[in-house]
Formats: structure tokens, C-alpha cells, sequence
């Protein structure tokens, strides 16, 4: 990517004319694809999770997320799971410009998450709406005033306006690099290498100019930005941890908190009670503050009780009891599951995606849990109805639930424990040398097996994959790397070799296909060698942090089982 400098300069000395402004409602089948672009074009994601991929990078986006390609460049977006949608300005240089003597700054392409992307997607709003009348030059005018505006916005983030200009010291050249590299590791040492100086010295001399050392500076940044994406997406805990330099949720939530005195997830509510109109806070409005309050979800602003008491909850049960909730209603319950004896006696309503509306309705709910939209829209119409997308990081689903429900659970301490116990169960595994060993996780039977490829996509993905730290084989493991969130894959039973692990972890349940009789699965090198590993499928269905907690322990105890006794040892 070229420098901020070479862009202004190419905005400000180059004539460009508007070709279209397009928005697009762009389907998980039917991805947006541009083989090659006929022009450079800005993107902006106004709704959704996608796939992007830009000549040769690939990456994943969320709401808000903007882009620059350059003219002959190969675009295309691919929706996670749900439609997306998204604005695409496509615009050429001047009657001059020949195609030996484009610009850099014009063949360019970036991406990045906007410090201010409601700024940015009210501009997209009036280019869409400008564009529909451009029969006279005035109006044409406005739309050119319009996509300035916006590029002007980019422009000031690719200058990065809080960046230090360069002054030959140290200081200034390490606020360059802190400023350009905020989102990746950064040590003390890092930098005094980079400025051919000593920590101490470069320490001594940072603090002196900025009143704190390079650490702490780094960390005031990366908590800023963090505080204007919590204020202004609604971007989850991990995506924004990712973002500003943090591997885990867990982490920037812990670092947040020390830093601001308040949680993540509490930052953003009260930073959107204050923004609220003056309507909302208004002496008539405070009655009716008291008894009920707006949470945000994936599906907007909902009005919800200010302590919900008559919970009915499809799928996330165990979340709802870690807040202490015991609900009047949850949905139909496996065996096996982590918290079976805690939800005994509770009435069941049905699967979570196709409940019993009439069963819900009978016990009066005062409030509704779902983990997915198309739940959502078969149930809200009885109660006031929370979606909260499963299989997010533990911490962060039941930081939301715990904040839809109105209760005050310590959620960070709650899931200290978790990590703290995957780390001494992945220190275990490391000392038996198994960290090094593939783990292939399925489900199904003769007609064909289900291969997890996400580490997001609960049956133990999340336990597995993420908080232990293991490894799918090769191909299975680029589709996690890749997808973060993503479909599962269909495999026939003849084709299972191809990715099947040194391992083989099975969700089990009454009346499964006896693959036995199976020559392909009996010749599996993890079957034949007494590897395969197979637990409750109600253990594994579950996302919450309990359940994860039983299943890092479980995983744990039988991996360790199968060493010790020496079964099939791999590469024999």
C-alpha cells in the first residue's frame, strides 16, 4: 500500500468522474464477483459478515468495513451464512489518463475498519439516494461533493491525523511505528531496534516527551480506538480485540476493564444511554426507564424488562443458568448435556429452529432468548426477543445474555476460570506430545459424514480447536483459518481418509450408524489405531461456558487416555 501523502496528492491533482453508485443485496450463493474491474471502485459494507477476496488476499469483514480496488483487480465477496449488503462506487480518471500512466493511488487496494463509520455510511446513504437524479450539472455536483466527503474521510484515516509527523528522533519514529502497528505485537525492544537505540534509552526519552512509556502509550491507543469501534459498530468483543492488537476476547476485556473501570459490553450501553434523545430521557420517559430498558442485537434496538423474570430461552440454556436464571421454558433438552440436572423439570417447547409457538405462549414469557434470526422472526411477535448469534467467545455470549436478562454476573471472572483451565489441560497435552498431533471432529453415519471446519461452529470446535490449541489436518485447518465462522462439510464415507486427523473425535448418540462394517472407516489410520474418540453428542452440541468447560476436560482426559495406554502411536 502506497503512502497517506501519495493519496492526498493524487485526490488533490486528479480529475475523476463518477461511472455509478450501486448498492448491492448480494445472497450466500451468489457472491458479488468482479473477474476484473473495470474501474477502481470504494466498497462499504452497510450490513452483514463476508468473505473478501482481493486479487490474492483474502479476508473476512464485518458491518462497516470499507475498501479501495484498483482498476483490473479481481473482487469478490462471499456472505457468511446471511445476505449482505453493500455500496460500491465505481469511478474513472480524466479524459487525459492513458492506460500506460494510471496512477499508483488509483491501482491502489487497502481496506480498513473507519473510526468513524456512521460518518461514512451517511455519505454512502446520500450518494445512493443523489445518484437516482443526476440530469443536471448541479446535481451532478452535489453527488462529486457527496463522494468527496467521503474520501476525505478516508484520506484523514490513512493520514492517521493523531500521528506524530517524523522529526529524525527516536520518539517520533517510534510514535510513527506505534500509530501505523497498534493492531500487531509491539515490545519495547521492537522499537528500540527500530530506531537503533537502546530500551532504556528510548524508554527515558518516550516518557519524558509523552508522560508515559512506550507500553502504556500503545495501550491508551489501542484502548481508544477499541472505545470508538464499542461506540460505533456493533462489531463483537473478539472481532474488536482482533483489531486493536489482542489475540482473545478474554485479554481485552481484562485489559478495558483496568483501564477504564468498566467492562467492554457495559461501555457501549451506557455510552448509547447517553447518546439517547432527549425525548427518551425525558421526565415522561424515566417511568418507563424504570421498568423497561433497549438492548442492541444483530437485529436492533429491543425493548426489553428491566430484570426479566419469565425467561424462555431456546438453545443458549446454559448461559441463562450461569446468570442464575432458572427459565420457564427452554427447548428441547439433549442427554448428556453439561447442565441436564440443573434444567430438569423445566418445560421443553420444541427444537431451538422450529419451537412450539402455542407451548411458548402459554407460559407468558416476559422475555425471549433465540441464537439465530430466522428463530427470531417465529417468536417475537409473543414476547419482547433477544437474538444472540451462538458461538461467539463464551466470555462475550454470556456477557450479552447475562446483560439481556438484567443481571449484574461477573462475567470476566467467570470465564477466568475457564482459560485458566485450558491452559493447564493444554500445558498436559503438550507435556504428553499431542499438541503436535491433527484432530478431525465429525458426525453422521454410513450415508455421510459432517466434518467440522470452524472453530465457531460449537460440537466441540470451540473447545478443541480454539481454547486447547489444536489442529485440524491441512486442508480442514486452512478452511478454519480462512472462514473463522463457516459451514461444516459433507463428506461420503469413501473420501473421509482425505481428511480424517490422527485423531478422530465422533458425536455419539442412541441408534448411530455401527461404522464398523465399513472397510473405509475401519482402515482409518485413528480407528485402527484406537484413536477415535467418541462422547456425547448432547456434551458436544452445546456452546456455553460450561458445557466448554466439560468438554475441554473430557477431550483432555480421553486424548491423555489415548497415550498412555500407547495406542496406534502415530506414523505406525
Amino acid at each position: 500500500m502506497l503512502g497517506s501523502g501519495d493519496h492526498r496528492l493524487f485526490w488533490e491533482n486528479t480529475f475523476i468522474t463518477i461511472r455509478s453508485v450501486r448498492l448491492h443485496y448480494v445472497q450466500p450463493h451468489q457472491p458479488l464477483l468482479y473477474d476484473k474491474l473495470p474501474a477502481s471502485v470504494f466498497l462499504f459494507l452497510c450490513q452483514g459478515r463476508a468473505g473478501i477476496e482481493l486479487g490474492s488476499d483474502r479476508l473476512t469483514a464485518e458491518r462497516f468495513f470499507a475498501l479501495h480496488a484498483g482498476a483490473g483487480a479481481r473482487l469478490a465477496l462471499y456472505p457468511e451464512r446471511r445476505e449482505c449488503k453493500c455500496c460500491v462506487v465505481e469511478y474513472g480518471l480524466g479524459p487525459d489518463a492513458s492506460g500506460d500512466e494510471l496512477p499508483a493511488a488509483y491501482l491502489d487496494s487497502y481496506g480498513f475498519i473507519p473510526e468513524r463509520p456512521l460518518a461514512m455510511s451517511d455519505l454512502m446513504d446520500k450518494l445512493l439516494q443523489s445518484d437516482r437524479q443526476t440530469d443536471t450539472l448541479m446535481q451532478q455536483s452535489i453527488v462529486k461533493g457527496y463522494f468527496y466527503q467521503f474520501v476525505e474521510l478516508v484520506l484523514g484515516q490513512l493520514d492517521g491525523s493523531a500521528l506524530a509527523e517524523p522529526g529524525g528522533d527516536g520518539v517520533s519514529e517510534a510514535l510513527q511505528y506505534i500509530h501505523l502497528h497498534y493492531e500487531e505485537e509491539i515490545t519495547l525492544e521492537q522499537l528500540a531496534g527500530l530506531v537503533d537505540g537502546s530500551p532504556r534509552h528510548l524508554s527515558r526519552q518516550f516518557k519524558e516527551r509523552m508522560g508515559v512509556s512506550p507500553i502504556d502509550y500503545v495501550i491508551h491507543l489501542r484502548m481508544k480506538k477499541a472505545k470508538r469501534l464499542l461506540a460505533a459498530t456493533d462489531a463483537s468483543l473478539q472481532e474488536i480485540a482482533e483489531s486493536v492488537g489482542y489475540t482473545d476476547s478474554y485479554a481485552f476485556a481484562k485489559m478495558f476493564k483496568k483501564q477504564t473501570g468498566t467492562p467492554p459490553i457495559g461501555y457501549r450501553d451506557l455510552h448509547r444511554l447517553r447518546n439517547a434523545s432527549p425525548e427518551a430521557l425525558s421526565q415522561g420517559g424515566r417511568a418507563l426507564a424504570a421498568a423497561a430498558r433497549s438492548v442492541q442485537t444483530s437485529t436492533g434496538s429491543v425493548r426489553v424488562p428491566l430484570r426479566a423474570e419469565r425467561v424462555v430461552v431456546l438453545y443458549l440454556i446454559g448461559d441463562v443458568l450461569a446468570c442464575g436464571v432458572v427459565p420457564v421454558g427452554i427447548s428441547d433438552l439433549y442427554s448428556g448435556a453439561s447442565f441436564e440436572a440443573d434444567a430438569a423439570g423445566i418445560p421443553q417447547v420444541g427444537p431451538w429452529y422450529a419451537p412450539d409457538l402455542e407451548a411458548i405462549e402459554a407460559l407468558e414469557p416476559d422475555l425471549i432468548i433465540v441464537p439465530s434470526e430466522q428463530t427470531w422472526k417465529l417468536v417475537k411477535h409473543i414476547a419482547p426477543t433477544v437474538c444472540i448469534d451462538a458461538f461467539h467467545d463464551p466470555a462475550e455470549q454470556l456477557a450479552m445474555v447475562n446483560a439481556s436478562l438484567g443481571r449484574s454476573l461477573d462475567v470476566w471472572s467467570k470465564t477466568d476460570r475457564l482459560s485458566k483451565l485450558a491452559a493447564r489441560c493444554k500445558e498436559q497435552l503438550r507435556q504428553a506430545g499431542l499438541l503436535d498431533c491433527t484432530v478431525t471432529i465429525v458426525e453422521g453415519g454410513l450415508k455421510g459424514m459432517a466434518v467440522v471446519c470452524s472453530k465457531w461452529s460449537g460440537r466441540g470446535s470451540q473447545a478443541l480447536y480454539h481454547f486447547l490449541g489444536l489442529k485440524a489436518p491441512a486442508f480442514i485447518q486452512s478452511r478454519i483459518d480462512y472462514t473463522g465462522k463457516g459451514s461444516n462439510m459433507v463428506v461420503a464415507l469413501e473420501n473421509l481418509p482425505a481428511v480424517a486427523g490422527d485423531f478422530l473425535i465422533r458425536s455419539s448418540y442412541p441408534g448411530m450408524d455401527d461404522l464398523s462394517v465399513h472397510e473405509v472407516w475401519r482402515s482409518l489410520p485413528a480407528v485402527s489405531g484406537g484413536r477415535l474418540i467418541e462422547l456425547d453428542f448432547g456434551l458436544l452440541y452445546y456452546p456455553d461456558a460450561l458445557s466448554m468447560e466439560r468438554q475441554i476436560i473430557r477431550m483432555t482426559e480421553r486424548l491423555l487416555d489415548c497415550a498412555k495406554r500407547g495406542f496406534g502411536r502415530i506414523g505406525q
